[in-house]
């Protein structure tokens, strides 16, 4: 592994995950982690080393990922998470940087 910056990708849209993984592992700098589905899976591949970024969906099946946030704050307390979402509410937004998240990004197409 080089020393770029190791980059986990958890989102449940398997088009868009493996999508941007591919962007990611294609740019210098960046190691991607890969992707995972759900924040339970997130969590197993956080517990045997930490990312330096998350990319973390807020609408996950199961554990949604304002928890998941919490909850890989408690191991990887250094790891920026930026959460990314279709959902677009300024109320989910508060909730998310309230759980641990560094930054938001909606999925949206800008006007």
């Amino acid at each position: 592994m080089s020393d770029g910056t190791r980059v986990l990708l958890v989102d449940d849209h398997r088009m868009f995950a493996d999508a941007l993984d591919a962007l990611l592992s294609a740019t210098e700098g960046v190691d991607s982690m890969g992707t995972v589905p759900t924040g339970e899976e997130m969590l197993d591949r956080c517990s045997t080393g930490c990312p330096d970024v998350v990319l973390m969906d807020i609408d996950l099946p199961g554990m949604d990922g304002i928890e998941a946030t919490k909850r890989l704050r408690q191991i990887c307390p250094d790891a920026q998470i930026v959460a990314i979402t279709a959902l677009q509410s300024g109320d989910l937004m508060a909730r998310a940087i309230e759980a641990g998240a560094s930054g938001f990004v909606p999925k949206t197409k800008a006007a």
